[in-house]
């Protein structure tokens, strides 16, 4: 027997694995459990275990089969670029999440982050190369106070106004804004308002300045600092840092 799903040609007995996986509470990578993605992988190999990912998990497979894994806690979706906000919003039903990666997630707007809003457990969230997320998707991330590692890279429309919504989140210990090319000093001086970050990427920033460094000194438990292509950050800058004596500066 085999299934045909968007085009892609699935051995039956490995979808029954997929639709008989109600009980997953560890993590997932892809379609469901890291247990199911080993096993297949030495099946079919690894190309088409990503072809698969990529093309087959649209709105209409996370609506029919990803919702009935409530004890899911950790869901990685990372590619699979055919979900839009409709499919965000069954994910919705998985209230147990704890861990989500939609990273390049190209077709989902504000109203995806709104939706994910309502996931209070999160505690990890990668929301990267969303390039549709602007600030106002941003503001909805505020009421996921338990958020310990934040990833939004390569959102390109988030500017310092989205990065003040995050000042609330003083859980947050990593933080990524790569790439996220409109935020200024003013966006540092937010971020300074989360103590307890020891992880922050900044590379690529390319409107931060020495100034934004200064507010930077501020975080006494920042061990890893990422200012990569950050052009206007200078020598002079970066020696406000000194008294960050743990401190690992990639620069």
């Amino acid at each position: 027997m085999m299934i045909t799903i968007n085009n892609i040609y699935i051995p039956g007995d490995i979808w029954n694995m997929i639709v008989s996986h109600n009980n997953v509470d560890s993590r997932v990578f892809g379609l469901v459990s890291k247990a199911f993605y080993l096993t297949v992988k030495s099946r079919v190999g690894n190309a088409m275990v990503k072809q698969w990912r990529q093309e087959m998990v649209d709105d209409w497979f996370i609506s029919n089969y990803l919702t009935n894994l409530i004890n899911l806690k950790v869901l990685n979706l990372r590619g699979c670029t055919k979900i839009t906000d409709d499919g965000m919003l069954c994910i919705l039903m998985l209230t147990n999440i704890k861990k989500l990666y939609i990273r390049q997630f190209y077709n989902i707007t504000d109203n995806a982050i709104r939706s994910l809003s309502q996931l209070t457990r999160l505690i990890e969230l990668h929301i990267g190369m969303s390039y549709k997320i602007t600030d106002i998707g941003i503001s909805y991330l505020s009421l996921l106070t338990n958020l310990i590692k934040l990833d939004i890279d390569d959102c390109h429309r988030v500017t310092d106004g989205g990065i003040n919504c995050l000042s609330v989140l003083i859980n947050i210990d990593r933080l990524d804004i790569e790439r996220c090319y409109l935020i200024t000093d003013d966006g540092v001086n937010y971020i300074a308002k989360l103590t307890n970050l020891t992880i922050l990427n900044l590379s690529r920033c390319n409107e931060i300045t020495n100034t934004g460094i200064i507010y930077l000194s501020a975080l006494t438990n920042l061990i890893e600092l990422n200012i990569r292509k950050c052009h206007k950050i200078t020598e002079d800058g970066i020696s406000y840092l000194s008294a960050l004596t743990d401190l690992r500066l990639d620069k």
